[in-house]
């Protein structure tokens, strides 16, 4: 669950405004003012506070700033507010106890408003996170890149416009994208009503996650992930982590079109009725952040041609995956990434970002993936050392001479697995499309490519 920055912010105020703090803590604290309207609110309460109590603050020398407290180029366009050094009577006279009790109170007081029966409906545009205290309690916590539009009513909340997030109780963590309508229930944690609705569930056991008008989805997995899209005629379900069961609500008939959908399945559902499946899904993991690849990546989309029937995909993008023991393939989850040797990971792709594709693709004789680049980036491509590299590959990339290996992670090490030799292209704006991973008058079949990025 992400953390309040209010605690830390009050803690180093405190050293800065007491003249102990050190360039790291100083930099920690800049980066928070720059990320969290909270952070700022709760550094100007400190600050505010630290005045009413003590002679003053004076404003630093340029000098002082030097070390790295105050970036200005690093803060252009951004409303963070300077850091001011105490002088030597005020820094002695000032009772940080004092002062650190009230600005976590200031701060909790900016980033939760607690709604009561005379104030049923409320809008927020930005700023303030709200905390709703109800039968169930949900924070709302705003976007840094997006300002959303919020309006609460009773246990309704609509998302009007951007992006928002949430945290429920049993470790739900919810991030809606407009326009969307969820409910809060007392007996179960979410009901959507309308609009796209992702959901991180963590240490939950054998309880509905998520109901629509369609579909009723169990899950007994440590931690699972999904979209849920409610419209008015269908829900479509992908899933992108862990499994899910999926079934008919109350009233809609049996259950013989109950499912189990994992990593990578997507459907549409009618009154539980499986309709099919749905588009291409590409989601993007930054941490613990699950977000829409379209809202932060340089990579906003991926195709597949020729989809087969009976399958759809939900591609992954994992922020600055390429490291040791990192999955490839979302249906591999027992192999990852390794050096080849003493040597270590190659510098070359090292915190790139990684696709994950699936290794199941590689009997696919049509098979192509197209991706949509918004922006100039150096892409890689990891080929099976066994394989043939087709035309497509050694028409538009070069053979770097780098390799990896994708390793048993239940050994770990560099003599297990395939070795997968890197090859890498510039691409600009627009679409790149990749092939098969290997001829079709190759007569072995060798494992799927993996994938990665960075922006140049």
């Amino acid at each position: 669950m992400e953390k309040r920055p209010y605690t830390e912010v009050v803690r180093l105020t405190g050293l800065l405004l007491d003249g102990e703090a050190s360039p790291e803590q100083v930099d920690r604290l800049q980066n928070l003012l720059r990320e969290s309207p909270v952070a700022r609110f709760t550094y100007r309460a400190t600050i505010g506070l630290h005045t009413a109590l003590s002679v003053g603050l004076r404003e630093p020398s340029a000098e002082t700033l030097d070390h790295g407290n105050a970036k200005a180029d690093g803060l252009s366009g951004i409303d963070v507010p300077s850091l001011a050094i105490p002088s030597e009577r005020s820094a002695r006279t000032v009772p940080w106890r004092t002062i650190g009790i009230a600005a976590a109170a200031v701060g909790l007081v900016a980033s939760a408003i607690v709604f009561s029966n005379s104030e049923p409906k409320l809008e927020l545009n930005g700023g303030i996170p709200l905390t709703v205290t109800q039968a169930d309690r949900a924070i709302l916590f705003p976007n840094k890149a997006v300002h959303a539009g919020v309006e609460i009513s009773g246990r309704d909340i609509n998302i009007l416009h951007g992006f928002a997030e949430f945290e429920l109780p049993d470790g739900v963590h919810v991030s809606a994208f407009a326009p969307a309508r969820i409910v809060m229930k007392k007996n179960f944690p979410i009901l959507v009503k309308n609009g796209l609705v992702n959901f991180v569930c963590e240490g939950i056991e054998e309880q509905i996650c998520i109901e629509t008008k369609d579909t009723v989805i169990r899950t007994s997995n440590a931690r699972v992930g999904l979209d849920v899209d409610a419209r008015a005629s269908e829900t479509s379900v992908a899933v992108f982590q862990g499994s899910i069961e999926v079934s008919s609500p109350q009233g809609f008939g049996s259950d013989r079109n109950k499912k189990v959908l994992f990593p990578g399945d997507s459907s549409r559902y009618t009154k539980g009725k499986r309709l099919g499946i749905m588009p291409v899904v590409v989601r993007q993991e930054k941490g613990s952040n699950l977000l829409r690849a379209s809202e932060s990546s340089i990579v906003s989309e991926i195709f597949e041609s020729s989809p087969d029937d009976t399958e759809s995909r939900t591609y992954l993008i994992v922020s600055e995956g390429m490291k040791e023991r990192r999955l490839p393939f979302i249906d591999r989850p027992d192999v990852g990434w390794n050096p080849v040797d003493k040597n270590g990971f190659p510098r070359l792709v090292y915190g790139a970002d990684l696709v994950k594709t699936f290794q199941k693709d590689r009997w696919r004789k049509n098979f192509s993936l197209t991706m949509r680049f918004e922006k100039a980036a150096e892409l890689y491509v990891l080929l099976d050392i066994g394989a043939i590299p087709p035309t497509w590959l050694t028409k538009d990339f070069e053979r770097t001479g780098e390799q990896l290996r994708a390793t048993p992670l239940e050994k770990g090490g560099a003599p297990f697995g395939i070795r997968y030799d890197i090859w890498k292209r510039v691409v600009q704006p627009g679409t790149v499309t990749l092939g098969r991973p290997y001829p079709l008058h190759q007569d072995k079949v060798t494992s799927m490519y993996g994938v990665a990025f960075r922006p140049l």
